[in-house]
């Protein structure tokens, strides 16, 4: 009776003890104890959301194109931290740990074994928090990406457990990411098509979805209508397309633009070797419909995410950025 007791205690426990060490490591991706300053976009959403802390209103007193998540995130953190960028940094890493947390739950629920969950944690937050994607950090693209998988992790649980507050929590998340960046919008899309399939429960998951996502998107306008900074922001919306049209490469050849995104493509999904064999062997297995069953069909949805943010990035929708929506 022991024996059997302690057969079902173990898995428990290594799920555990993996998910506590994925967590540590995402803790530890960042140093916020450091003397070097914020650069370029970070030091000015940090700049702004000091003038916000100090009362300052955002859109009106003072001016960015980017929406207001990272604002709020970086307002809180001075806020109740130490109210330096030292702040800001914690804040980074408290976001690491949730997203370390939901990939690794979210691949223990569709691939079972949580020692692979948890050597694909590592891979991806060494790819996500190295130099070469991460930069300085407190960049939108960091902060969308952490409130998407966590919108994920939500969906795939609301599907699989048909739990209404969790397709909710999930249109939260992925509204949260879009009011960050809004190329988000084609990382988000697969996922509610996910969210919707199948034919049980299809209406009641669209009706919370939509009540989820609508709930930032109402605060939001709250906040604007009750400072009276309404039309600041449409202004700033306006001069954000006029600034995506002239810096738009939308007239240089297909070839150019498939060319180029190829090559940001390459940068971070072939960097590694064994990550070269996994994507292949990702994008073979979602042919196996016993495989697609086995796995509850989420394997099918991955390379359709991957796929939006490319074309994303090759056509460059919504916004004049040149990074990749990771």
């Amino acid at each position: 009776m022991i024996a059997i007791e302690y057969k079902k205690a173990v898995p428990w426990l290594t799920d555990t003890l993996l998910c506590t060490f994925v967590a540590y490591v995402g803790w530890r991706c960042i140093n916020y104890a450091s003397d070097m300053l914020l650069p370029s976009d970070a030091a000015i959403f940090a700049n702004i959301s000091h003038h916000l802390v100090n009362g300052k209103l955002l859109y009106r007193d003072v001016r960015e194109h980017k929406q207001p998540v990272v604002f709020v995130i970086n307002a809180l953190a001075l806020k109740f931290g130490d109210g330096t960028f030292n702040s800001i940094r914690a804040a980074e890493r408290y976001f690491a740990v949730g997203a370390a947390i939901a990939f690794f739950l979210i691949t223990v629920r569709t691939f079972v074994s949580s020692w692979i969950a948890a050597t694909f944690t590592i891979i991806f937050l060494v790819y996500f928090y190295c130099p070469t994607t991460f930069s300085f950090g407190n960049f939108t693209e960091e902060y969308g990406t952490v409130l998407i998988i966590l919108g994920v992790f939500c969906a795939i649980e609301a599907v699989l457990r048909e739990n209404a507050l969790l397709t909710l929590l999930s249109g939260t998340f992925f509204s949260m990411s879009l009011l960050t960046k809004e190329p988000f919008l084609l990382s988000i899309l697969p996922w509610v098509v996910y969210l919707l399939s199948g034919k049980e429960g299809r209406v009641k998951r669209f009706r919370f979805l939509i009540v989820g996502a609508t709930f930032p998107f109402l605060l939001f306008f709250v906040y604007l209508i009750l400072t009276g900074t309404l039309a600041n922001w449409l202004d700033m919306v306006y001069f954000t397309f006029g600034m995506a049209t002239e810096a738009s490469i939308s007239r240089d050849p297909l070839l150019y633009k498939l060319n180029r995104s190829a090559h940001v493509f390459s940068t971070f999904v072939w960097y590694t070797r064994t990550v070269d064999v996994f994507f292949l062997l990702g994008v073979i297995s979602i042919f196996q419909k016993s495989f697609l069953k086995k796995y509850r069909y989420v394997p099918a949805v991955f390379p359709a995410w991957l796929l939006w943010a490319f074309l994303r990035q090759t056509f460059n929708i919504c916004t004049p950025t040149t990074t990749t929506s990771r």
